[in-house]
């Protein structure tokens, strides 16, 4: 019994963690200049954002509306196509779109999950559609 009540508090702990660094992590973005986002390393944002939102999301909304709120942002710059290509191989349609589900009643995350729809559209639009984008962004577009 006590173990299991360690384990659980280590998960919580985690996933405090977790939401305070995803949080942080995408008010920076939020603020910072284009230089200071294209700059930033592919797997560093992979390792925030991605890992936490697949372990916690679920329990945890915030997770993912922070996920969103920062791959807006980080996909809004005019970077390198490859670059562009790597932020949509990591986010996947996959993640915006069970994040926009998973929050329904957030027009925030609704919004900007669109635009990251949006932004990798040229590049995923096979995945976006066989994962019920467009379902998602009409449902959205109706709150």
């Amino acid at each position: 019994m006590v173990s299991f009540l360690r384990r659980t508090d280590a998960l919580e702990e985690r996933k405090t963690i977790a939401r305070c660094g995803v949080k942080m992590l995408s008010s920076y973005l939020v603020h910072a200049d284009d230089q200071q986002i294209d700059a930033f390393k592919i797997t560093d944002i992979s390792g925030c954002f991605i890992k936490a939102f697949d372990l916690f999301h679920r329990n945890d909304k915030s997770i993912g509306k922070f996920m969103v709120k920062a791959f807006t942002r980080l996909l809004c710059v005019q970077s390198t196509e490859r670059r562009q290509q790597q932020l949509a191989d990591v986010l996947t349609a996959k993640r915006i779109i069970e994040a926009m589900r998973h929050c329904g009643d957030d027009a925030g995350i609704q919004c900007d999950g669109i635009w990251c729809l949006e932004y990798i559209s040229d590049l995923k639009r096979k995945e976006i559609a066989d994962e019920g984008g467009f379902a998602v962004i009409v449902k959205a577009m109706r709150k």
